[in-house]
């Protein structure tokens, strides 16, 4: 009896035809439970993620921007992926895991209705892969589109290609995976396929990471490594901060894809960082901007800012939508504008700067754009 082990027995019942015994290891069994149960912890936890970020998406989100292509794509692409994990999760909850039927390969008891619920959670994983890469590929014009030309259609065209190889594989993918549901038969002989759909997908986030990253890391090896303070960013610049910053999460979930760990399952959480990522990025960037009071004017269909008031059709855009390095010395009165109304903290401030902004307006109109700003003026304005 001392050395009876009983975690080593075996746990036996007999198969559906009431004579056939089939015995499976109690460590199987208790891997099998262990790992059910960190895989559901895992898509609880990404289902709550998503909701919770759709739920702060539709609070804080203007109604007037709710038109716009880049929160109709991050709003599509949370949807999907609630529902996908959603999905998903009703494996867990199925007879395709009850005791009898899993250990013993009988599913012949498992309806149809569990069969759609798992080729439909397959599909819709296709289905977020598309909002996703068009997700990627808006936020990725929105940062490129003022760059020269050359460059500007170049990445365009790298990043359509890769899009459209990784849906491809991503289309392939799922019908076997849909094929093999249904016969109740693993691909093994289509490993390769799922290898590449793994491999199309990793290089699709790192190249959208290093997009988002390229302008940041210009701009850091220009000065050494100091950014500017965030209170004399542009909201378009905090957006790139913020997006290369964050998009470093899903390119390490993607490559934690191909190890090997117990209990943990990172391949889901690759798409669903990206999901709730770029809203993060964009909600943060809308949120620094109401914070300082940056008034910057969004760029039109061609990618130009309207020009300031008072200054004509061959005014400076108040600021452009890269980093600048040269933070200090004259500036272009739309810029000291900015500057003024990031800095105010009370209406005794935002009266005195006022009355001395009204007269740098009417400066302006009488002597043109060649303007030169009062020195009393800029140091004041410092100061707030």
């Amino acid at each position: 009896m001392g050395d009876f082990d009983p975690f080593s027995q075996n746990v036996t019942f007999l198969a559906a035809d009431g004579k056939t015994p089939l015995s499976i290891p109690m460590a199987l069994i208790d891997g099998f439970h262990n790992e059910t149960a960190g895989v559901c912890i895992n898509y609880g936890a990404q289902l709550g993620a998503c909701v919770i970020m759709l739920a702060t998406l539709l609070v804080l989100t203007p109604s007037s921007k709710f038109r716009r292509p880049s929160s109709i794509l991050q709003i599509t692409g949370l949807v999907l992926c609630t529902l996908r994990m959603a999905l998903i999760s009703t494996w867990y909850l199925s007879p395709f895991t009850g005791f009898y039927t899993f250990w013993s390969g009988d599913y012949s008891y498992v309806s149809s209705r569990w069969y759609a619920t798992s080729v439909a959670a397959n599909t819709s994983s296709l289905l977020l892969v598309i909002a996703v890469e068009a997700a990627l590929m808006h936020q990725a014009w929105t940062m490129v589109k003022l760059w020269a030309n050359v460059w500007k259609y170049t990445l365009a065209a790298l990043s359509a290609f890769i899009t459209l190889f990784t849906i491809g594989w991503r289309v392939a993918f799922t019908v076997v995976q849909n094929v093999a549901i249904l016969n109740l038969s693993p691909p093994h002989n289509m490993r390769w396929l799922i290898h590449l759909m793994v491999i199309t997908n990793l290089i699709s986030i790192c190249w959208f990471c290093a997009i988002f990253n390229i302008k940041l890391i210009m701009h850091m090896i220009t000065n050494r490594g100091v950014l500017p303070s965030y209170k004399n960013m542009t909201p378009m610049e905090v957006l790139i901060a913020t997006n290369g910053v964050l998009m470093v999460v899903p390119v390490i979930f993607g490559g934690l894809e191909w190890g090997h760990f117990t209990n943990f399952e990172s391949a889901s959480l690759t798409l669903t960082s990206v999901v709730i990522i770029l809203p993060l990025g964009t909600l943060a960037a809308q949120r620094m901007a109401q914070t300082t009071n940056l008034s910057y004017p969004s760029v039109d269909s061609s990618g130009r800012y309207p020009t300031a008031p008072g200054t004509g059709s061959s005014a400076q855009p108040f600021k452009t939508s890269s980093f600048s390095t040269n933070r200090t010395g004259n500036t272009a009165p739309g810029s000291v504008l900015s500057r003024c109304e990031a800095g105010m903290a009370s209406h005794d401030r935002r009266d005195s700067v006022g009355m001395e902004l009204r007269k740098l307006s009417e400066g302006l109109e009488s002597h043109g754009s060649h303007v030169r700003v009062d020195r009393n003026l800029v140091q004041h304005e410092e100061r707030v």
